[in-house]
């Protein structure tokens, strides 16, 4: 009876060893691909912002340069335009940071369905 009890023990933790090993590997995935995802995304954003701020340099010189008479107006239309849009970016990124994010969610789900195995896997001794 000993052997078999501690045969099941070493079997029992040679599983639990298995899954968390799995589980770790998904952890070590998700974090890689995380990483790799905001990486692009900040260099993509960067550059984005970079000619977005390039392009407007110009269009501000071009239109003043178009308008040279009513030069303070343009100027004026162009910082209440620029203001406007920094506003609405503002409000989009507060939105993104208060969303919650989607990472450890597949680890998280297959824990669950684990620790329910294990303990369907517990209960079942007790009902024979």
């Amino acid at each position: 009876m000993r052997q078999g009890l501690f045969a099941a023990l070493k079997e029992t933790l040679a599983t639990l060893l298995g899954i968390g090993r799995t589980r770790l590997a998904l952890l070590g995935n998700e974090l890689q691909e995380e990483g790799q995802r905001l990486l692009t995304l900040l260099l993509l954003g960067l550059g984005a912002l970079f000619f977005v701020g390039f392009s407007a340099t110009l269009l501000v010189a071009w239109v003043a340069a178009l308008f040279w008479q009513n030069l303070a107006l343009v100027l004026g239309l162009f910082f209440g335009v620029s203001l406007l849009v920094t506003v609405v970016l503002v409000l989009i990124v507060a939105g993104l940071v208060r969303r919650r994010s989607a990472l450890f969610t597949a680890s998280l789900a297959e824990l669950e369905t684990d620790v329910a195995t294990l303990r369907a896997q517990t209960r079942r001794p007790a009902d024979r």
